[in-house]
């Protein structure tokens, strides 16, 4: 039993940490990593709040690489597409982007065909992955070779990069010229059209607050009415931190790195307080032995020794079984997280881990206990007397009640992360995203798309049919320089945008608050708006039907009112938003079913896709599970701290158990006193529980507030969360006093059960 809570500890510390070493390492394998940065904006708003933004316009990025030589490079990246590719009769699709001619010069995606330096020179030159080469030329030696886009034109092969690591958030399969989504779309020319992620690199020994100073005010300097402020963040920090609360990093995907990695160190103190407690209770059993080898003349020092190695080789061979059953349970822990990790033996930080953790555990788990075992009194030993303290006790209670206190916070932990995770998932949207298709628009689609609609239509299983430019729920495109009557000059608002079709409000069943929606009997509607509530309040209209609005070319009125959404994250507040009607510039059709078996209108919409889009194949998703998938993330983190938070307390219990064998063992004659007396059994498996349930409810009393403290913070980051009832704890207490019962129980009713005569000839 010594061995079972020192592995298990062992097990779940060395999974934990190749996950935290995996999240750590993303994006940080680029050469130019320390110097290597994103582009962001801070907008002012004029209540004082700052909004920060990742999505920027080319102008800035040709701004900052002229006007500071500071900055050594600036690439700009647009938002992946996926494409197809057709070359002698074979058709393959595939997903990339647009890139600045020198995005293999900033980032390091090793070319293994090509020169990093000139592969994105030409305006048709193309550069794609190994095993998309292979699947179009069947080899990665395509250099030379044309490649058609469909609808893109004709490319020269003039790069093969290795394929994108799984520790890269940039993921791509081919990468073409920026230049050539240029030189079709004048509206990138333009400060306030935001479209672009825009990296920089910094000259070397300069630091980068230095930069961020100087770039602050570039918008305002050609936008004298620009109140945005410009400021860097290393690139491999934008995976883990990428929330941002007005205008400073405020947390993210680190904040469950974090409690993973705390989870992990707590197994290990655990784990280490058992093996404590554990060998301090098997320590009655060595008594003689130890006050017999004193009375031979053996020092304290020796003794010391002697059981710190016999501890060092426990704690080895703990440590080669849990390393053994690590790579057992990898494939089942990388199907939990959905990862691919791997144990890099050939890592020397893998070996100071192993050896840190060997000589740490020695010490935690060995020190305390050799020098209980060596200090015991060789009379008292023989005479059959212990030689235990009132203060090693007092400790060993202390090490559980710091055990189950970490458990009940943990308990506390998931019960509310679970409930958060299904608020997220069950949570009144505003729009209806069940039984809806989205499929993309693509080859002839866009050119057929009313006669599809209406061929759509025609089955009484498809309520209605809609096309837009967004997700509705996850709306990425914004556009800020927005006039109305009566707007503040000094003030910029950035307006979520959505490009539509007319059926929209109907196809997601959002209801109207005031107005009207887009209607085919008013032609005029072509240039006007909707907006939601929340654009309405900022404009400052109680009446806001029939306002101009104007940004941009853009001139017009708005017609309907909705009632909000949410068209972000939960982690954020609704957002402003315009609906302007523009089916040209949608990419996708969202299709309503009447029905819940959705599976029973694929066939016919599929039929109806393929007739007018033959070459590429029919791709669909569901808009309820894409809602869902935004949040895996916080499943994934669910279900480890689920699962180790099981591990954990059943480590505790061993824990528990061990110090009521200790104590079951101490008080044996006293027990059989007892019984002699006429004790019952029952009333002495209450006297031997007793003193365990008081433990893990002093555990409780300590845990609950800091519980309470901890849970509240991690909600904060959430902008809609749940309330933290009693309930939680009340369940929690439950749990603790059921556990603390059954483990004490067996025990305490077995030491009640022992033949008084035996025990009081033994002693």
């Amino acid at each position: 039993m010594n061995l079972i809570g020192l592995v298990a500890g062992l097990v779940s510390f060395l999974l934990i940490s190749v996950w935290v070493d995996y999240e750590k390492s993303v994006d940080k394998f680029h050469e130019k990593d320390e110097r290597l940065y994103r582009v962001l904006r801070n907008v002012n708003h004029e209540d004082g709040r700052l909004e920060s933004d990742f999505v920027m316009s080319k102008p800035l990025a040709d701004a900052l690489e002229a006007d500071y030589p500071e900055i050594d490079q600036t690439v700009l990246v647009f938002w992946e597409e996926e494409v197809l590719f057709r070359h002698e009769g074979k058709l393959v699709k595939d997903q990339g982007f647009y890139a600045g001619k020198n995005f293999f010069q900033v980032f390091s995606f090793d070319l293994i065909k090509g020169d990093a330096a000139t592969a994105l020179e030409g305006m048709y030159s193309i550069v794609i992955s190994e095993s998309l080469s292979n699947k179009i030329f069947g080899t990665v030696n395509s250099l030379g070779n044309t490649i058609e886009i469909k609808d893109y034109g004709n490319f020269e092969v003039t790069g093969v990069s290795k394929d994108v690591p799984d520790n890269s958030t940039l993921k791509f399969d081919y990468v073409i010229p920026l230049e050539h989504y240029v030189k079709d779309n004048d509206w990138v020319h333009a400060w306030d059209n935001y479209g672009f992620k825009l990296y920089a690199t910094q000259k070397e020994g300069i630091a980068p607050e230095v930069i961020s100073d100087k770039i602050k005010g570039t918008t305002k300097r050609y936008q004298p009415e620009s109140k945005d402020e410009i400021f860097l963040q290393k690139f491999s920090d934008a995976y883990l931190i990428s929330d941002f609360e007005n205008g400073k990093p405020s947390g993210g995907r680190i904040e469950q790195v974090r409690l993973i990695r705390a989870i992990g160190l707590f197994m290990l103190i655990i784990s280490g307080i058992n093996f404590i407690n554990l060998s301090t209770a098997l320590a009655i059993r060595r008594a003689k032995e130890v006050g017999i080898r004193k009375v031979m003349g053996v020092t304290r020092g020796f003794l010391v020794m002697q059981f710190l190695f016999e501890t060092s080789l426990v704690v080895l061979i703990a440590i080669l079984i849990a390393n053994a059953m690590a790579v057992g349970l990898l494939p089942y822990f990388n199907q939990l997280t959905e990862t691919a990790l791997v144990i890099n033996y050939t890592n020397p930080d893998f070996w100071i881990l192993v050896f840190s953790l060997w000589i740490i555990m020695t010490l935690l788990a060995g020190l305390y206990p050799a020098i209980i075992l060596s200090g015991f009194n060789p009379v008292k030993i023989l005479k059959g007397h212990s030689s235990q303290s009132r203060s090693n006790e007092r400790l060993r209670r202390v090490l559980v009640v710091i055990q189950f206190s970490i458990s009940v916070i943990l308990v506390v932990g998931t019960f509310v992360i679970f409930k958060q995770n299904n608020y997220i998932t069950s949570k009144d949207l505003g729009i209806e995203k069940n039984n809806i298709i989205q499929v993309p628009i693509e080859g002839e689609i866009k050119q057929n798309y009313n006669t599809i609609k209406q061929q759509l239509l025609a089955n009484s299983s498809i309520k209605s049919v809609t096309a837009t430019g967004q997700n509705p729920l996850e709306v990425t495109s914004r556009i800020s320089g927005v006039n109305w009557s009566g707007k503040n000059p000094n003030e910029e608002i950035i307006f979520g945008m959505i490009t539509a079709d007319y059926d929209f409000l109907e196809t997601f069943k959002i209801p109207l608050k005031e107005g009207r929606a887009f209607s085919r009997k008013f032609p005029a509607d072509s240039s006007n708006f909707i907006v939601n509530e929340m654009a309405a309040e900022i404009m400052g209209f109680d009446d806001i039907v029939g306002e101009s609005l104007q940004f941009g070319e853009e001139n017009g009125v708005v017609v309907g009112v909705i009632k909000d959404f949410y068209n972000a994250t939960l982690y954020s507040p609704i957002k402003p938003l315009i609906i302007r009607l523009n089916p040209q510039q949608t990419d996708r059709v969202f299709i309503r079913a009447t029905t819940s078996d959705i599976q029973s209108v694929l066939g016919n919409v599929q039929q109806v896709f393929e007739a007018y889009n033959s070459e590429f194949p029919f791709q669909y998703s569901f808009l309820d599970e894409n809602f869902e998938r935004r949040y895996r993330r916080e499943q994934v983190t669910s279900k480890l701290i689920q699962s180790f938070t099981i591990v954990i307390i059943l480590i505790s219990c061993l824990g528990l158990f061990s110090l009521s064998t200790y104590v079951a063992e101490k008080r044996s004659k006293e027990v059989g006193i007892r019984k002699v007396l006429g004790a019952s059994v029952t009333s002495i498996s209450l006297l031997m529980s007793g003193g365990f349930v008081k433990l893990v409810l002093i555990s409780y009393i300590i845990a609950v507030p800091v519980s309470y403290y901890l849970v509240d913070s991690y909600l904060d980051k959430f902008a809609y969360r749940i309330d933290i009832g009693i309930d939680i704890y009340l369940l929690t207490a439950v749990i603790a006093l059921l556990i603390s019962v059954l483990t004490t129980g067996y025990q305490s009713i077995r030491s009640a059960n022992i033949n008084p005569v035996k025990v009081l000839r033994d002693n």
